[in-house]
């Protein structure tokens, strides 16, 4: 048995510079409990995996049967605004996060059957921005944009060293969405809702290792086996459309 803990303190300024802008800023500190693997994790890829990628000159994975706690320190600055009556709203961010040991989950597969681990990336920075807009057009027609920028990078990785510099998984390099929503009143009593989202979500690694390649438990007994090609553990750029239609009369719909 383990026990995780950890104090969360968090931080936020407000500044009402005026009716049309108030600026803000946040620092704080989020947390995520440590756990465990099954039963002879490190035992299994030690014995299987470890043993083929140092005899192929790659460096070993450093699997515990345990897992740390995930601690994430996050400062972001920001703006808003309400412009035009009110009509126009403006959001736009700034933000650094570093995460000490975050969970990565990932399988190995091997003559051993299918093992799911959870490993700690030391430490992983996470930098990018965000913005906003909010237009009511009519007062029946609503146009909405956002988007956002990441840049994220391995810092250190005690696990993979040789991944060190690379991008953190599950963390797309940017998105984007629009919207445009119709409000309109008809028969007195019947309200109508049409919305449409096209959102944009761009490449994402699924990995750690990325446009690199390493050694498999299957080389040792089929020495002409390819080795694992990790450049494909990245999903590409996708946009998906969402549209949806609603009538509602007298609160029901």
């Amino acid at each position: 048995s383990k026990t995780y803990d950890q104090v969360q303190p968090k931080i936020g300024l407000r500044w009402t510079v005026n009716d049309a802008w108030t600026l803000y800023s946040d620092w704080g500190v989020g947390f995520k409990s440590g756990g465990f693997n099954n039963q002879g994790s490190k035992a299994t890829v030690d014995g299987y995996i470890n043993t083929r990628r140092t005899a192929a000159g790659f460096n070993t994975v450093k699997i515990t049967d345990d897992f740390n706690k995930e601690v994430s320190t996050a400062f972001e600055v920001g703006a808003k605004a309400r412009l035009l009556d009110g009509r126009l709203t403006l959001d736009g961010t700034v933000y650094d996060t570093t995460v000490k040991d975050m969970q990565f989950f990932e399988f190995f597969v091997g003559p051993f059957g299918l093992l799911r681990v959870v490993s700690n990336i030391d430490r992983v920075k996470i930098q990018g921005a965000e913005l906003g807009a909010r237009f009511k057009a009519t007062s029946d027609l609503t146009l909405e944009a956002s988007g956002a920028l990441t840049d994220s990078k391995i810092k250190k990785n005690a696990v993979r060293t040789d991944t060190v510099g690379n991008k953190s998984p599950y963390t797309p390099d940017y998105t984007y969405n629009l919207a445009v929503q119709y409000n309109h009143t008809f028969f007195s009593n019947y309200d109508l809702t049409a919305r449409a989202d096209v959102r944009t979500t761009g490449p994402t690694w699924f990995h750690v290792v990325q446009d690199q390649t390493a050694p498999t438990v299957f080389e040792y007994y089929y020495p002409n086996f390819a080795r694992a090609d990790y450049s494909r553990t990245q999903r590409d750029a996708f946009t998906t459309v969402d549209a949806r239609v609603s009538v509602a009369r007298g609160g029901l719909t």
